[in-house]
């Protein structure tokens, strides 16, 4: 719990608005954790596999690639430069 809270006041520090998607993706995955658990119990979960994949390569896809943070970007590429 403490490195979770490090974590946001880290971030917090820096930019306020990505407390929000973590806290948000934590709760996201939190319930995507039980679907698949209650899932698995009645002997499948594969769709719930699936949805919490393809959410969270979502999220990353965002954040990432769409808005100019990754590594094809002018402002990571500078770093190297």
């Amino acid at each position: 719990m403490g490195l979770l809270a490090a974590s946001l006041l880290f971030y917090a520090r820096g930019e306020g608005f990505l407390v929000v998607i973590m806290l948000l993706s934590i709760a996201a995955n939190w319930g995507l954790g039980l679907w698949v658990a209650r899932a698995r119990l009645r002997g499948g979960g594969k769709r719930a596999v699936a949805a919490s994949v393809v959410f969270n390569l979502g999220l990353r896809v965002t954040f990432k690639y769409a808005t100019g943070s990754g590594p094809a970007s002018p402002r990571c590429s500078a770093l190297w430069a």
